[in-house]
């Protein structure tokens, strides 16, 4: 999830995010790196320690594949702030942490998360967790080497700090994360990456495929991704309705209202809907 290599996971942008490829084993036999000697040469791969720790913020933008009218804009900063804004000419979706807080905007629905949601989602958008793996994850395992999607990986068995279990494919040839599965409700969610390309020494996924139960859906495709750009101060504060009901709640010393505890003032009712995520 941002989608920085922090995980991922950010991530559900109204379209469902991460599923199960279909692998299978080669090579059996031969000797696997442990899950820690992959883990280091994946930092290295994407960069090395020194220069991801250089790394102040990401934009990337762009839309989704065969669909240019949807336009995609992410940001990121340390230590896990992030703004999502998905839009159409028929409107848009927003989602972002803020202040702690994770929250969504679909047209004039809010939803501010609580609980493990939330959680989850500040923990998916830790911006430097390439760094901070071995106090992130509480176990990383080589399973075994097998093929995905025709490129030699090795499967690991990754247990993160918060959240549920999930399966890394890490390219054998190029060390670089290629999958990332995890299991919930509605079955088998992966988010595969592809197209790594060098920005400014660091490698980035230009293109994010996300699959449930192995049906893949609407790629993300990047256009541009830029790092240390100077950004307004405000970037990643929420739309002001969102904002409102943070900072209500926060003044009640309680927890994010429910949509109907509390109706911040209406904006501008001209606002076009929302768009439908792709299918």
């Amino acid at each position: 999830m941002v989608v920085t290599d922090t995980g991922r996971w950010i991530i559900a942008v109204s379209i469902t995010l991460l599923a199960t490829a279909a692998v299978g084993p080669v090579c059996l036999g031969q000797e696997l790196p442990t899950g820690e000697q992959v883990m280091d040469r994946y930092v290295e791969a994407m960069g090395g320690a020194e220069a991801l720790g250089k790394i102040t913020n990401l934009v990337q933008e762009g839309n989704f594949e065969n669909q240019p009218q949807i336009k995609i804009e992410m940001y990121s900063a340390p230590p896990h702030d992030t703004y999502w804004r998905i839009a159409s000419d028929k409107g848009a979706f927003e989602k972002g942490t803020y202040a702690d807080v994770a929250w969504i905007m679909r047209a004039d629905k809010i939803e501010i998360l609580n609980g493990t949601s939330s959680e989850q989602e500040l923990f998916d958008c830790y911006f430097h967790m390439p760094l901070k793996w071995r106090t992130m994850l509480k176990s990383v395992k080589t399973v075994e080497l097998v093929d995905f999607q025709g490129e030699p990986c090795h499967k690991l068995a990754v247990t993160p700090q918060v959240g549920s279990d999930e399966v890394w494919h890490v390219s054998k040839a190029t060390g670089l994360r290629l999958a990332t599965t995890r299991t919930g409700p509605a079955g088998d969610l992966t988010l595969v990456s592809t197209d790594y390309r060098d920005v400014d020494g660091i490698k980035r996924p230009f293109k994010l495929i996300p699959m449930a139960n192995g049906v893949p859906n609407a790629a993300m495709v990047f256009s541009s991704i830029r790092q240390n750009v100077e950004l307004p101060k405000d970037r990643f504060v929420p739309p002001p309705r969102v904002k409102a009901m943070i900072d209500h709640a926060a003044a009640q010393n309680s927890k994010p209202p429910d949509e109907g505890e509390y109706e911040p003032e209406p904006e501008d009712e001209t606002q076009t809907p929302e768009p439908q995520p792709p299918k």
